[in-house]
């Protein structure tokens, strides 16, 4: 008996016959296959088949074939609306069942006919509660679903993370040793129910302000990151085999003295809070401890254990002067810390001897100098009161670009985050150029024609793109020249914002997303209009040149009357920022969120369980792409804002910056550095700072009355 077989196509299963009946494990992905074929499902040899992401309905074939050795079965991101009742003939054979991406809630399968399976995964099926389970079950991976309480089985393996979850959940099953509850709603005080095995412990990216545990005394390592921990919950000091503890990004402001009582901790991850304590000590079996980005740490004394110490880029840093002697210290990260008032330069990084302190500066913004040279390729000004920057960063090509134009009073910015090529990015700029000024904003902001514009909508031709347009440019020929080929569109755009007059605009009274749903006037849906179809026409022209790469894209429209509008596919992000408040005015279209997730699979676009469309992709829609499910484009989201007194600055980036920067630390940036250059550069460099390995491209635009 043969190892595998790839099945490419369907007419490969008559011209490979002949491989199938010999072979134990059969890929029939991606194929368009509609019904099971009849040939597969009386091949006894088979222990694996893989029938994913085909437009599969019925498993009438499977049921009643005669795999009668068959182990491991996948089903996922078929169109399957449940199972057939009763047990089919490897019922008692199957030992691991993938489900992902169907439509099982609308006839929730009871999995209890399969009496020996180990692992199910049912990711995204819409579950309001957990099926039926059997009792051999170990593994649950559970993922974008709802989750309410954990039936009393023998799993001890639960993933159930992106699930809508209430604070406090029934544990019924006492057996978990892994428990993923990670990118939830779990929210203010978590008290988690006694689990008396569980070890492995994930709540990363909820809301959570504090958290009990209760009889679980066995956790060795607990995450909960991304959160809104104020403080290191005392629960964690209770937990004395806990080796592995993951708090960065929070808002934690001091570590509590008793951090040296636990005797096992070896990991600590404190990076990402606003630290500032006085002398700490360590627990004495510390090998790995990261500080990054916080404010002022002072430490009495090291560990001998200690193997890596990571405080880059904190403000202050008190540590014993032994350390240089310390043997088993492999990894040692605190040269290069900067800080800067008014980008003011004075170093920091000292030993216990020779800082006291009391010399702490107070709101000081760090300047990051990267341990590894960086690759910058652009950091300038796109007229008044607009600065860009962007980097290759870790990447080995850049591929984004950006848009700035003004047009009869209306200011458009834009970024373009580029993948598997750079043509994408770099034709959606130079088209929103040429599209966007072929619509009357002006008309839309203040109304003049409301029922001619009403009839517009219905019949409005798009513009035509002009066959002139710039010529795609040779790009990558060194990093020197890229600056000049890459952002060539823009600076051509852009010469005449340098020496355009300031746009005057009136003040409004606060910073506010426009609920435009169910109260949208005419404004705002001719103006939504107009983004939608520039989109769309911009999507058209990339296939009419065939290109074969894609893009995300967030555009930002500035109206005289003080109201903006921001229209985005993709992970390219931007945000509002105030003197006291911010507010994100797109969300990321990507397949790990719920809405996005939902939405492709109602387009029949397969979403692998690490969240890649077809496998391949990781956003849900973008400007090109056509190679993957024939395009991934779908309406531009738009919403609108207002701008007030309050408001200081617009943040557009790509991926690259807001994966790894929190929006906290983009408004201290932005709030301290009113220059829009320095402050995009500043961005630009903490984001590589603190690990990016894609490119980096961030536009800031300053909106104060006297900016703009």
């Amino acid at each position: 008996m043969s190892g595998e077989v790839e099945i490419l196509s369907p007419e490969e299963i008559l011209t490979k016959l002949q491989s199938i009946a010999s072979s134990s494990s059969v890929v029939m992905s991606h194929i368009g296959l509609i019904t099971i074929p009849q040939i597969i499902v009386f091949c006894r040899n088979i222990t694996t088949l893989d029938l994913s992401s085909n437009p599969i309905s019925s498993l009438d074939p499977l049921w009643n074939g005669e795999l009668i050795n068959l182990h491991k079965l996948n089903l996922s991101a078929c169109w399957l609306t449940g199972i057939p009742y009763g047990p089919p003939v490897f019922s008692s054979t199957l030992s691991e069942l993938y489900l992902d991406g169907n439509f099982l809630s609308r006839n929730p399968p009871n999995f209890t006919i399969f009496p020996h399976l180990k692992k199910l995964s049912i990711i995204g099926n819409d579950f309001i509660e957990i099926p039926p389970l059997p009792h051999s079950l170990e593994s649950l991976v559970y993922r974008m679903n709802s989750l309410s309480y954990i039936p009393d089985c023998s799993i001890n393996y639960l993933d159930a993370s992106y699930c809508s979850t209430p604070n406090k959940i029934n544990f019924r099953s006492k057996q978990l040793s892994f428990l993923d509850l990670s990118h939830g709603t779990l929210c203010g005080d978590i008290v988690l129910q006694s689990l008396p095995l569980l070890s492995q412990l994930n709540l990363s990216h909820n809301s959570i302000t504090s958290i009990t545990f209760e009889g679980s005394r066995r956790l060795t390592e607990v995450d909960i990151s991304y959160n809104a921990l104020e403080e290191i919950p005392e629960a964690l000091f209770s937990l004395q085999m806990l080796r592995i503890l993951k708090l960065q990004h929070n808002v934690i402001s001091e570590i509590n003295p008793k951090i040296s009582s636990m005797r096992r901790l070896e990991y600590l991850d404190l990076s990402h809070n606003s630290i500032f304590t006085g002398k700490i000590r360590l627990p004495d079996r510390s090998r790995q401890l990261f500080i990054s980005f916080n404010i002022f740490l002072a430490f009495s004394s090291f560990p001998l254990s200690l193997e890596t110490f990571d405080a880059s880029f904190c403000q202050c840093l008190v540590i014993p002067a032994s350390i240089h002697k310390m043997k088993s210290l492999s990894l040692f990260f605190v040269n290069k810390i900067f800080f800067s008032q008014a980008l003011l330069s004075i170093k920091y990084t000292s030993t216990e001897e020779d800082v006291p302190e009391e010399e702490v500066p107070e709101r000081l913004i760090p300047i990051i100098a990267p341990q590894v040279p960086e690759k910058p390729l652009l950091n300038d000004s796109l007229g008044s009161g607009i600065g860009c920057s962007a980097t290759l960063g870790r990447s080995t090509k850049f591929e984004d670009n950006f848009m700035c134009l003004k047009q009869d009073n209306v200011l458009f910015v834009g970024v373009f985050d580029g993948h598997a090529g750079h043509e994408s990015a770099l034709i959606s700029a130079e088209c929103f150029t040429k599209i966007l000024p072929s619509f009357d904003f002006t008309n839309a902001i203040h109304q003049k024609n409301p029922e001619k514009d009403e009839e517009n909508i219905q019949k409005f031709d798009f513009p035509k793109v002009e066959n002139h347009l710039s010529p795609r440019r040779n790009h990558f020929r060194n990093v020197k020249t890229q600056e000049n080929q890459i952002f060539g569109s823009q600076k051509i755009e852009t010469k005449n914002i340098k020496n355009t007059q300031k746009i005057e605009l009136k003040n409004s009274e606060k910073i506010e997303l426009e609920n435009s749903k169910g109260s949208e006037n005419l404004n705002t849906k001719l103006i939504k209009t107009y983004l939608r179809m520039a989109f769309a026409q911009v999507n058209d022209e990339l296939r009419n040149r065939k290109v074969k790469d894609g893009t995300t894209a967030v555009v930002v429209c500035l109206f005289e009357n003080r109201k903006g509008a921001v229209a985005h596919v993709g992970d390219s992000l931007a945000l509002l920022v105030g003197q006291t408040t911010s507010k994100l005015l797109t969300k990321m279209h990507r397949p790990s969120d719920k809405d996005e997730f939902y939405r492709m699979r109602k387009r029949n676009k397969s979403v692998s369980s690490d969240w890649k469309v077809d496998g391949k992709l990781s956003v849900s829609r973008s400007l090109g792409d056509f190679w993957c499910c024939g395009g991934m484009f779908d309406d531009a989201d738009v919403s609108f804002f207002d701008l007030n007194d309050d408001a200081l600055s617009i943040v557009l980036g790509c991926d690259g910056l807001w994966d790894y920067v929190d929006e906290g630390t983009v408004c201290n940036v932005v709030r301290e550095l009113r220059d829009p250059v320095k402050a995009a550069k500043l961005l630009q460099d903490i984001a590589f700072a603190s690990g990016s390995h894609d490119s980096i491209s961030v536009i800031v635009v300053n909106v104060e009355p006297t900016n703009i």
